[in-house]
């Protein structure tokens, strides 16, 4: 689900102070600046996520995502994972298999050093390695910066998706949006909270030999996250965030190591 998972960066998750290296993680609205020009970033994080609703408990081990800037206001972005699934609603085993390969750009509209509101897009194209399926999604970011401590920000997004199998065709879209508070507790520390909500609808259609009827789903949740971070170096962060369902069972911890190389 991860982003998800959007995920998201910046001095804070989204949002930007004095710190040297800016990030998505841990948060799961993006943020609204690029990395500079010439510079190779890691953001990698080791999730756990639990939902009652199919009793499936999911370990990413990692999430990766590396960013390098083209300019100061471009950089390309590529994610994988490894994602380690049990769930009782399927055999009660463990299931390890990749998770999706993601291409991507981030393009700072407005990012000046002595301007406190930042605003970006993100667009991301993502496949999934054992199925056909393609998904190309589009997200707005905007922070805003109050004072030294306190920072806001947000993202809307959406998504539309392909998946394709010998028997079907699924079609799907997604519409999300986030806001997130951050609160910087020192230069070494900082701590955020954060609310977001998701909504989709999927349409699988059948071939006709395989006498089935197309089917609609739709969903939504609504959820929210605290997290901290820890700069160890200026280049180097460390971060936890802790997730859960404000109208639904579930539940997520994610720790994360984060290193800028010039």
């Amino acid at each position: 689900m991860k982003k998800l998972l959007s995920i998201l960066i910046t001095g804070i998750p989204a949002l930007t102070f004095c710190q040297t290296i800016s990030t998505d993680a841990p948060s799961v609205s993006a943020s609204a600046t690029s990395v500079p020009k010439g510079v190779f970033q890691i953001e990698s994080s080791f999730d756990f996520h639990w939902n009652s609703e199919s009793d499936s408990r999911t370990f990413t081990l990692p999430f990766n995502l590396v960013k390098y800037g083209i300019t100061d206001k471009l950089e390309i972005r590529h994610t994988h994972s490894l994602n380690v699934r049990k769930s009782t609603s399927l055999d009660g085993g463990l299931h390890a298999k990749p998770g999706e390969l993601g291409l991507g750009i981030k393009y700072s509209i407005l990012d000046k050093p002595d301007n406190k509101t930042k605003m970006g897009v993100i667009g991301h194209w993502t496949v999934h390695p054992d199925v056909v399926s393609n998904t190309w999604s589009g997200t707005f970011a905007i922070s805003q910066e109050f004072s030294k401590k306190h920072a806001m920000g947000g993202n809307v997004g959406g998504s539309f998706g392909l998946l394709t199998t010998s028997c079907s065709n699924e079609s799907a879209g997604t519409f999300n949006a986030s806001w997130i508070y951050s609160y910087l507790v020192s230069e070494k520390w900082s701590v955020f909270g954060e609310v977001y909500a998701n909504y989709s609808r999927s349409t699988t259609t059948y071939d006709p030999a395989c006498d089935m009827e197309t089917r609609t789903f739709e969903s939504s949740f609504f959820s929210g996250d605290i997290g901290v971070l820890f700069w160890v170096r200026e280049n180097i962060q460390l971060d936890y965030v802790f997730g859960f369902g404000l109208d639904h069972n579930s539940y997520f911890h994610s720790l994360g190591f984060n290193i800028m190389l010039n």
